[in-house]
This record gives structure tokens, sequence and C-alpha cells, in this order.
């Protein structure tokens, strides 16, 4: 298993931070893929995000089941980004009049590895006041989700799945 890399959380401007995490997988960008969008089988390796469904392509509306901090809560989002085998994004409100800019991304290393990058922002509404914090607990929770999507992806890559 390859170790994450390059996670950070930047202060942009007062209550504007961005979260960037990522991790190298070694699995083909279509197994990461498929793996990340085998939402029925989310649940089964993912301890913070349970399940999508919905839309699920550019414009559409899809409901993310998370699972953080003890509670399960389903929240609705608009895809506004989606290139199927590639990424997929959504920015909605979330807390306090904070709004979020949640990203996957997955890049070709070579034919049989690949880069996952999972970044968010945290910006508007109390953010001047607890971005930071918010910022650090969401880093935490992608950086736990990143570490079992490797896991899992190079597990059915090993196994031909």
């Amino acid at each position: 298993m390859t170790p994450a890399m390059d996670n950070n959380i930047t202060r942009v401007a007062r209550g504007h931070y961005t979260i960037h995490t990522e991790t190298t997988i070694d699995a083909p960008v279509g197994q990461v893929w498929d793996t990340l969008t085998d939402f029925d089988n989310m649940s089964n390796w993912s301890s913070s995000l349970q399940h999508f469904d919905g839309d699920f392509h550019l414009g559409g509306t899809i409901t993310v089941t998370l699972r953080a901090m003890g509670m399960t809560r389903k929240l609705d989002h608009e895809l506004t980004e989606f290139d199927a085998g590639r990424l997929f994004a959504w920015s909605d409100p979330f807390l306090l009049g904070m709004t979020d800019y949640h990203r996957f991304l997955i890049e070709p290393i070579d034919e049989n590895q690949s880069r996952f990058i999972n970044t968010d922002q945290v910006k508007g509404g109390a953010a001047w006041l607890i971005g930071r914090p918010v910022a650090n607990s969401t880093m935490k929770i992608y950086q736990g989700f990143n570490t079992e999507l490797q896991a899992e992806a190079e597990r059915r890559h090993r196994s031909g799945r």
C-alpha cells in the first residue's frame, strides 16, 4: 500500500479555507472509478460515505448518505462537474451559511497506478468563525475515506474484480 501524500488546509482569505487530500492507488483509473461509484457496496468499505443515489450526471441531483461524528445524514447536492470515469463535484450550502465545493478527481499515473484527489472548500457564513475547525475535521474524514478507497480499489484490482 502506498502512503497518502500532499494533504493540507490553506487559508485563502478570512472565512475561506481549501482542503486538499490525495493518495496514490496501485490500481488503474477505471478500477478506482468503478470502486468509487459502486454505490450499493460503498457502506461495506467506507466508514464515512455510505451511499450515493440520484441522477449521476452534470446538473443531476444526488443524495449523499454520510456518517460523521456519530451521526448519519442525507444531503442533497447538484453535480456541478461530471466527467464519467474521471471526476465529479458539487457546491452547496451545508452549515450556518457556509458553502462547500467538494470534488473527487482520479488521474492516471501509469496504466496500473492512479492518483485520487479529494478536495473541498469551506467559505461564507460562519466560516470566518469556525472555518478552520470545520476544515480540520473535514480533512481527517477525507484522509480516512481516501485510505479506505485505496485499500478497496487495490483489493479489487488484485482479485481481478
